[in-house]
């Protein structure tokens, strides 16, 4: 809805070190099979050099630990 859009677009902001993605052609798009995206919202690490995914956090404490690891 155009009000959870408004809602991403000011959470980007607050978030700008991040690369954020928008399939706007929703579940059927190419970004969403390519990184096998099969509900939302979604949390994906990927390698910024490799393009690989690293993981799917399910929650912010499993990213965190992950991020901690990567430093």
């Amino acid at each position: 809805t155009s009000t959870e859009i408004q809602a991403w677009e000011q959470k980007r902001k607050e978030l700008n070190g991040w690369i954020h993605m928008r399939a706007s052609e929703g579940m059927g798009s190419k970004v969403a099979s390519d990184y096998y995206i099969v509900g939302i919202p979604i949390m994906i690490l990927i390698n910024a050099k490799t393009k690989e995914i690293i993981a799917l956090p399910e929650n912010t404490d499993q990213l965190n630990k992950l991020l901690e690891i990567s430093d």
